[in-house]
Formats: structure tokens, sequence, C-alpha cells
């Protein structure tokens, strides 16, 4: 299995996120289990922001919003470093773009944010997911059927 740890992620392709997300901010810090989607748990200092994943062809509304079910954390001066407000309470863009490479064989990659606090040790990715490198540094990886409805090329990147 491939230690995508070492990938150069710096160069890759810019992607923005289509969807918009509900988050709250939580004044302590939370673990969240994240197997099924990441393959480990994510450990989030505090305080920091619970974010609830929003799609807009799923069918199940909660307050007026479609939800995904997808639910995280995120640091709190990462989180306003990322994500700008909408007209909608508590809902949120976010705006900072991210640089991805789709990995051709199974792989792991620890996800650290910028501050070195690890949050997924070892998350496995499969032939095709995404490792994903944030505006702030930190790396991830999303599954690629995640990767596709969330994420679009920034058009500038569009043919180059």
């Amino acid at each position: 299995m491939l230690d995508a740890n070492s990938l150069d992620l710096s160069g890759a392709p810019e992607y923005r996120k289509k969807a918009t997300v509900l988050a709250f901010r939580q004044e302590t810090g939370a673990t969240y289990d994240k197997t099924d989607s990441w393959g480990t748990v994510q450990e989030i200092p505090d305080p920091h922001y619970l974010i609830v994943g929003t799609v807009q062809w799923q069918s199940r509304y909660v307050g007026g919003r479609i939800i995904d079910g997808d639910v995280y954390g995120c640091a709190e001066k990462e989180f306003h470093e990322l994500y700008e407000p909408t007209e909608n309470e508590n809902e949120y863009r976010k705006v900072a773009p991210v640089r991805a490479l789709q990995v051709k064989e199974p792989f792991t990659l620890d996800t650290t944010t910028r501050d070195g606090n690890v949050e997924v040790r070892g998350a496995k990715g499969e032939e095709g997911d995404w490792a994903v490198l944030q505006p702030g540094g930190e790396r991830q990886v999303i599954k690629a059927a995640t990767f596709d409805e969330l994420y679009e090329p920034v058009p500038e990147a569009v043919g180059t």
C-alpha cells in the first residue's frame, strides 16, 4: 500500500467545493467517528466548528436544507480562513480552493493540520480516491465518488 504522506500536492490541480455546509461553533474538542468514510476517527481541538455536509441532489431535508449526512470538525482558525457565510443562518461556502491528485493505487495518508495536530492517522484510500491538500496545509483522503460529487475544477485550471 502506498504511503501518500510523501506525495507532493503543492502543484496539483485546483478544485473548489460545489455545495454549502451547515456549521456550528463548539467550545470543546471532540472525536468524530469517521471509520466508514475515512477509515479512522478525527480528533479536533477546542474550539472548533461542527460541520454538516449539504448537497442539492439528496432528498433528506432538515430545517429547509438538504443534508448528506457527513459530519466532521474543523479547527476554528482554519474554519474562518476557509469558509464564508451565506445569506442563510449557519450556512457557509468553502471559498478557498484545494489541490488534489487522484491516486491510482490503494494508499494511506495522515491528516495533519498546519499546527501539527494529527486528526486522522493512516486514513485509507482505495484506487481512484483523492489525496487532497487544503489551503492551510492540511492533507486528507476523499473517496472518489464523494470528490466527484462535491468538487469541480477551478475555472482557471481547466485545460492546464
